[in-house]
C-alpha cells in the first residue's frame, strides 16, 4: 500500500488539487535541507553556492565545503546526446571543514570566479585552457581571520566597451503584422554603466562585510615579455573604506547589494585634483541592518592613473601605474520592513519580519523609446510554515523601493528674497526611497536573476520551477498564449524545463533558457529546456509555429553572439530528429539579424577578412553540432561541410600565425618543435585535396545516366542535390562554396610557403642553430618536403584549378545579373552562398560551372591528368574520417584510436576497463597523455606540451576548439567527461 500512486486511485495522472488550486505535491512539508537554506539565506547576502557563467561553465561548492567543482553541459562522443560533465577527480582544496565556501560570483567575462569563504576570504580563480581546470590568480589564505568580515554582498564591475561609448546590443522582439508577412527583428542598445577596471579586459570584485567596510579587488596589469610575447600572471590588490560605524550589534550588516549606476546622478561628492580623469561613474550600494534598517550609499571609484617616465632606465618609456581608493557618501535611508516604518507590525506573522534576499537593480534605459528605469531596491522575505502546522504553505513577499532624486524647494514667499535661479541652485536635491507595491507568491524564492537590460526578472524556486516576471509590475511575462505575433523567448512557444524537481539553489545560465541546481542529496543536475507538447518535429509543420520557433532561436543566439554568451545550452535544447531544413531556416533567419553575417567571397581574395568572419564561424559550428550524431555515425550533410571547413580554417589560422607572429628569436618556421606541429594536418591536407577529387570523380562516375552534365536546360539540380544529400558526399559543396573555396584556396598557396620554407631551412641553416637543435630543424623540415613531393595533388596544381572554378561561378554570376556589393552582404548573391554553406541547392546559374567542371574535356578532367590516377584509386583517406560506409567505420573501430584534432595525429585511446561506456584505463596504465575534448563538438586534442615559450602564441590559438567550442579536461586514463 505503501507503493502505491495515490493518483493512480482516481484512474488519472492529473493529480490531486486542493481548495487553493495547488497541487498536493506543491503541499507537502518541506524538507529539512530546506529549512536549513531558509537559515543560511536569513543569517547572509552571500551564500550562493552555484553559479553560472558566461562561458557556459557551471560552478558549485562540494558538499564538505572544501572544492570548488567546475561542469559545463558537454556533447556525448558516443550518440551526440547532451549532458552535464562530471567534475575532475583531482579537485583542488580551497576551504576546510572549519571554514567552508559560502559562495561563489563569476566575473562579466566568465574567466574569473570569486570563491569566498565563511569569514570572507575570497579566492580568485582563473579559467585558461580548460574549462574544468582552473588556475589559482589569488589565494584567500594571504588573508587573516576576522568574522566582521564575512562577506555579505558581491558585485563584479561591467568591463568597459572595447571602443569608447560602444553600447550593448539587444535583439528581440521579433515581430509580425499578420500571419502572412515575415518577421522583423527589433533590435535595442544601451550603454556600458561603469565603473570599470582601466583595462577593458579586466574587472574587479566589489564586496560589503557583515562590518561595513567596502572592498575593491583589482588585477594589475600584466606585465608582457617583448621577446616572448608571454604575459605574466596577474597580481591581485585591494584597497577599500568603511560604509558604516559598527558600534553594536544593531549596526552589523546582514545583507548587502551592489549595482552601477549613471554617471552625474545624485550629486556626487567633489573628486580629488590628483585624480587625472580616472573617475568612472558611481556605485549604488544598498544594504540591511540587523535592526531592519534600509540604507543606500553612493561609491566613487578613483583608479588615480598616473604616469611615471622611466628615461633614466629605459630609454622613451613609460610606465602606468595606479594608486587607487573610493568614495562614499550615505544617500538615503528607510526600513526594509514596510510596516515596521510606521511603527506597526503588530498584525504581521512574526515570521515573516526576517530578510532572506536584497537585491538592486541598476537604471535602465535603452534606445527603444520606453521610459527609464530608476535604480531599484528589491526585498524578499520568503516563509516556510514549521512542521507541525497543518497549512503546509509556503510563501514569499516580495517588496521594492524605487531610488529616486527630488529638487528641494522653498516656500514661495521667500522666493522675493532674492534670485530663483540662485535660490534653486543653492538648495540642491534628496534622494529617497519610493516604496512601490508588494507581490505575495505562494512559493520559496531561491535566486533573482535579470535578461533583457533588467527590465524582466528570472525567479527560481525551491520546487525546481522558474517565473519570469516584469521588473516594475512583478507580472509574469513570456507566457504562452498562443500568438505567434510578438515572439521573445522559447517559453511563449511551449518550451519549458524538463523534470523538475525540488532543490535547494539554482542558477539560470547567461542564454535565459537553462538552469543548474544543487539538490537535497548535494548533487548538481541540469535542466535543459524541450518542446513539452509532444514531438518538435510534428510541430514544425505548422507553418506559424515554424517561424516563430525560428525567430525565438535566432533572436537568443544572436545576443549571445554579440555579448560572447556561450550558448551550448540552447544548441542541447534542439533535439536531433528535427527536420534539416527546419535548421537551415533558423540559421537564415540568424543571418539576418547578424548583418555583418558574410558568405559571399566569390569576388573577395582577402583571405583575412575570410578568417576573421567570426560570425560565419559561429554559423558553421551550429551546423557541425547540430549534424554530430555519434563519433560512428554518419554526419548530416550540413553538419560534414562545417565540420571539414572548419578543420581547414583552423590550419589556416595556424599557418598564417606561424608566418607573421613576432617573437623576439627565430621565426616559428625555422622552430622544429612548431614544424612538427604543423607535420600532421599538412598531410591531412594534402589528402583532403586528393579526397576531394576522387569523389568529383565518384559522383560524375555514378550520376551517369541520371544526370546529364552536357546540356543546361535536361540538367537536373534538385535530382543532383538528392543524389549528394543521400551518398552524403560534401565534396561538391566545397568545390562551389565561396568560403570553403576560398580557405582551400589560401591554404594551398600557404602549403607552397610552407614547402619552400622547410627546403630553406635543410640548404641554408642559420648558424645559431647548432647541434641537436639543428639536427632536429632539419628532420622536421625534411618531412615537409617529402609530404609534398609524395602527394597526390600538388598544392599548385590544385590552386590553379580552384582558381578556374573561381572564374566560372564569377562569370555565371556575371552572366545571370546576380551581383554583389563591396561588402557581400543583403545581396542576392550572398543568399546564394548561404544556402550553399548550409548544405542546400545550387542555383541555376551555376548549371554552366557544372558543365565546364563535368564535361569530357572539362576542368576535372585537365586535373585528373595531372595526377597519378593508380595512386589515387588505392590511396588511404581514413585520417580524413570522412567515409562513412560499413567497411570505413569497422576499421576505424577495430584501429582504436583517436585523432587530434589540430596536430593531425592518431592517438592511442585508453583501454577499456569496468565500465559500460569503456571510458576508463586500468589502474597502473601508463604512457598516455592527458585528453582534452571539446565539449559541443567532441573533438579530441592532447594536452600541448611545447617546451618555448616563443611557442606560446600557438597555446593561445588552440584555447578553443576549431568550433568554438569549450575544452574539457579530461581525467588521465579517460575518453571523456
Amino acid at each position: 500500500m505503501d507503493d502505491m500512486q495515490v493518483d493512480d486511485l482516481f484512474g488519472d495522472d492529473a493529480g490531486l488539487s486542493l481548495m487553493d488550486g495547488h497541487s498536493l505535491q506543491e503541499a507537502r512539508p518541506p524538507t529539512k535541507e530546506l529549512y536549513l537554506r531558509q537559515d543560511e539565506l536569513r543569517a547572509s547576502g552571500c551564500c550562493q553556492e552555484i553559479a553560472w557563467s558566461k562561458l557556459g561553465i557551471v560552478a558549485s561548492i562540494t558538499p564538505d565545503g572544501c572544492s570548488v567543482r567546475l561542469q559545463n553541459p558537454r556533447c556525448n562522443p558516443v550518440d551526440g546526446s547532451w549532458a552535464l560533465g562530471q567534475a575532475l577527480k583531482d579537485l583542488e582544496q580551497i576551504g576546510s571543514p572549519d571554514l567552508p565556501l559560502k559562495h561563489l560570483a563569476w566575473s562579466p567575462h566568465g574567466v574569473e570566479l570569486a570563491v569566498v569563504d565563511s569569514v570572507g576570504r575570497i579566492t580568485i580563480l582563473n579559467i585558461t585552457q580548460t574549462s574544468n581546470r582552473p588556475q589559482t590568480a589569488k589565494k584567500a589564505h594571504e588573508e587573516m581571520v576576522d568574522d566582521l568580515q564575512r562577506v555579505v554582498g558581491c558585485y563584479w564591475l561591467n568591463p568597459a566597451p572595447s571602443h569608447a561609448n560602444r553600447p550593448v546590443q539587444l535583439s528581440g522582439p521579433a515581430v509580425r503584422d499578420s500571419s502572412s508577412t515575415p518577421y522583423r527583428f527589433e533590435t535595442t542598445a544601451a550603454p556600458v554603466l561603469g565603473p570599470s577596471h582601466p583595462n577593458h579586459n579586466k574587472s574587479a570584485f566589489v564586496c560589503v562585510s557583515a562590518g561595513g567596510c567596502l572592498k575593491v579587488i583589482y588585477p594589475l596589469n600584466p606585465y608582457i615579455n617583448p621577446q616572448t610575447g608571454q604575459h605574466s600572471p596577474p597580481v591581485w590588490r585591494e584597497f577599500h573604506t568603511e560604509l558604516e560605524s559598527i558600534s553594536s550589534s544593531d549596526d552589523l550588516i546582514t545583507h548587502a547589494a551592489i549595482c552601477s549606476d549613471k554617471p552625474n546622478m545624485f550629486n556626487p561628492p567633489n573628486p580629488t585634483a590628483k585624480s587625472g580623469g580616472s573617475i568612472g561613474p558611481p556605485l549604488l550600494i544598498t544594504f540591511a541592518t540587523t535592526s531592519k534598517q534600509l540604507r543606500t550609499v553612493r561609491a566613487l571609484i578613483d583608479w588615480n592613473i598616473q604616469q611615471k617616465d622611466n628615461a633614466k632606465e629605459k630609454p622613451n618609456s613609460v610606465t602606468v601605474e595606479m594608486a587607487p581608493f573610493v568614495k562614499s557618501k550615505h544617500i538615503a535611508a528607510t526600513s526594509w520592513l514596510p510596516d515596521a516604518a510606521n511603527g506597526d507590525t503588530s498584525e504581521m506573522d512574526h515570521t515573516m519580519l526576517q530578510l532572506s534576499k536584497l537585491e538592486i537593480l541598476p537604471p535602465s534605459s535603452d534606445s527603444s523609446g520606453r521610459p527609464a528605469l530608476p535604480p531599484t531596491i528589491i526585498t524578499i522575505r520568503s516563509y516556510l510554515p514549521p512542521p507541525n502546522i497543518y497549512n503546509q504553505e509556503v510563501r514569499s513577499i516580495i517588496d521594492s523601493w524605487e531610488v529616486r532624486e527630488k529638487q528641494l524647494s522653498i516656500h514661495p514667499a521667500f522666493e522675493q528674497l532674492g534670485s530663483k535661479k540662485e535660490k534653486k541652485d543653492k538648495l540642491g536635491s534628496v534622494v529617497y526611497h519610493k516604496k512601490g507595491e508588494s507581490c505575495s507568491i505562494n512559493k520559496f524564492v531561491l535566486s533573482v536573476q535579470t535578461m533583457n537590460f533588467g527590465t524582466v526578472l528570472l525567479i527560481t524556486y525551491s520546487d525546481g520551477g522558474v517565473e519570469y516576471r516584469d521588473r516594475t509590475t512583478f507580472q509574469e511575462t513570456f507566457l504562452e498564449d498562443g500568438s505567434f505575433d510578438r515572439v521573445w523567448h522559447l517559453t511563449q512557444l511551449g518550451w519549458a524545463y524538463n523534470d523538475t524537481e525540488p532543490c535547494l539553489q539554482s542558477t539560470v545560465s547567461s542564454t535565459n533558457h537553462s538552469m543548474a541546481q544543487i539538490t537535497n542529496d548535494g548533487t548538481v543536475k541540469w535542466r535543459k529546456m524541450e518542446y513539452k507538447h509532444g514531438g518538435l518535429r510534428s510541430a514544425m509543420d505548422d507553418k506559424g509555429f515554424h517561424a516563430a520557433a525560428n525567430a525565438a532561436f535566432a533572436i537568443t543566439v544572436a545576443n549571445c553572439i554579440w555579448n560572447n554568451i556561450n550558448y551550448d545550452d540552447i544548441l542541447a535544447a534542439i533535439p536531433k530528429d528535427v527536420k534539416s531544413s527546419s535548421y537551415n531556416d533558423w540559421l537564415l533567419g540568424l543571418s539576418r539579424i547578424l548583418q555583418n553575417m558574410n558568405c559571399d567571397y566569390s569576388e573577395d581574395t582577402n583571405l583575412i577578412a575570410l578568417i576573421r568572419n567570426t560570425p560565419l564561424q559561429f554559423m558553421m559550428g551550429i551546423n557541425l553540432s547540430l549534424g554530430f550524431n555519434g563519433e560512428n555515425r554518419p554526419r548530416s550533410l550540413p553538419g560534414k561541410f562545417a565540420w571539414i571547413t572548419l578543420q581547414i580554417r583552423a590550419f589556416e589560422v595556424s599557418v598564417t600565425m606561424a608566418y607573421s607572429v613576432k617573437t623576439g628569436g627565430p621565426r616559428p618556421f625555422q622552430d622544429p618543435e612548431m614544424i612538427l606541429s604543423l607535420v600532421g594536418s599538412v598531410n591531412w591536407t594534402y589528402d583532403l585535396m586528393a579526397w576531394i577529387i576522387d569523389n568529383l570523380s565518384t559522383i560524375q562516375a555514378e550520376t551517369t545516366g541520371r544526370i546529364d552534365f552536357t546540356d543546361a536546360s535536361t540538367l537536373s539540380l534538385p535530382e543532383l542535390l538528392n543524389y549528394l544529400k543521400k551518398s552524403n558526399n560534401i565534396a561538391l559543396h566545397l568545390l562551389l562554396s565561396s568560403v570553403s573555396r576560398g580557405f582551400l584556396s589560401g591554404i594551398c598557396k600557404r602549403l607552397i610557403t610552407l614547402d619552400n620554407f622547410a627546403r630553406q631551412n635543410s640548404e641554408n641553416i642559420d648558424d645559431t642553430n647548432t647541434g641537436s637543435s639543428l639536427q632536429a630543424l632539419i628532420q622536421q623540415s625534411s618531412r615537409i618536403y617529402t609530404l609534398t613531393n609524395n602527394s597526390i595533388v600538388k598544392p599548385k596544381v590544385f590552386d590553379t584549378f580552384l582558381a578556374s572554378v573561381s572564374t566560372a561561378c564569377s562569370n555565371a554570376y556575371n552572366a545571370h545579373r546576380i551581383t554583389s556589393s563591396s561588402n557581400g552582404r543583403d545581396t542576392q548573391r550572398n543568399d546564394i552562398e548561404h544556402k550553399m554553406v548550409l548544405g542546400g541547392a545550387f542555383p541555376d546559374a551555376f548549371k554552366s560551372v557544372l558543365i565546364e567542371l563535368f564535361r569530357s574535356d572539362g576542368l576535372l578532367s585537365t586535373i585528373r591528368s595531372e595526377i597519378d590516377l593508380q595512386k589515387l584509386m588505392f590511396h588511404d583517406f581514413s585520417i580524413l574520417e570522412l567515409d562513412e560506409d560499413e567497411f570505413s567505420v569497422r576499421e576505424r573501430k577495430k584501429r582504436n584510436m583517436t585523432i587530434d584534432c589540430f596536430r593531425k595525429t592518431w592517438l592511442r585511446n585508453p583501454p577499456l576497463h569496468g565500465s559500460n561506456d569503456g571510458s576508463e584505463e586500468p589502474k597502473g596504465a601508463k604512457g598516455l597523455k592527458k585528453w582534452r575534448r571539446c565539449a559541443r563538438c567532441s573533438s579530441v586534442m592532447e594536452e600541448p606540451g611545447f617546451t618555448k615559450p616563443s611557442l606560446g602564441w600557438l597555446s593561445g590559438q588552440q584555447k578553443r576548439c576549431y568550433c568554438a567550442g569549450l575544452w574539457d579536461a579530461v581525467d588521465e586514463g579517460k575518453r571523456s567527461v
